[in-house]
């Protein structure tokens, strides 16, 4: 936690600055905040998975290390393989950061394969998630009648969880379905 402070009170905001100034509180160092994160993830049993995790998110969004994040959410999940929110993550990582659609689509399938084998919690919610995350990109790469047959399965079985996952699927099928007809 200390290690958290130290970084992100280093790169807040210089408003955050000021008010960080004006509640007295002590001053950050980037380069010290990620040491003492590195160290505790290296030495500790209990907050190595915490540290992953925010680790890979200060990878990503402020030092544009999208290879060090993925390869910390590859031992997450391999850690914790019944989690789908790390296959996602993985997947996003693969997609928005190293823009490489084949190794994104094989992480939903993946995904969808976990589901439908009962391999990962929350079974029913991972499949639908899967399915958006596999319509999407089949799509993006022309697939879209691919697109359209996993949006359907999706949309017959009306899941409720995640929220808003129908209202997704549909708009996706619009989408497909306009791609279809181009």
């Amino acid at each position: 936690g200390i290690g958290l402070y130290h970084y992100y009170a280093d790169v807040a905001p210089p408003a955050a600055k000021i008010l960080r100034f004006l509640l007295l509180l002590p001053g950050g160092d980037r380069v010290e905040g990620l040491e003492e994160m590195l160290r505790a993830r290296e030495g500790g049993e209990l907050i190595r998975n915490e540290a992953d995790y925010q680790l890979h998110l200060i990878y990503l969004w402020y030092e544009k290390q999208p290879d060090r994040a993925l390869d910390l959410l590859r031992g997450l999940h391999a850690r914790h393989p019944r989690n789908p929110h790390f296959f996602q993550l993985i997947a996003d990582v693969e997609d928005v950061y190293l823009h490489d659609s084949a190794a994104t689509l094989q992480w939903w399938q993946q995904l969808l394969d976990a589901a439908k084998a009962g391999r990962v919690a929350e079974a029913p919610m991972a499949e639908a998630m899967a399915r958006v995350g596999i319509a999407r990109m089949l799509d993006k790469r022309l697939e879209s009648n691919a697109a359209i047959t996993h949006l359907r399965t999706l949309l017959a079985h009306n899941p409720t969880a995640p929220f808003g996952i129908v209202a997704r699927a549909q708009l996706l099928l619009g989408q497909a379905l306009d791609h279809r007809g181009l």
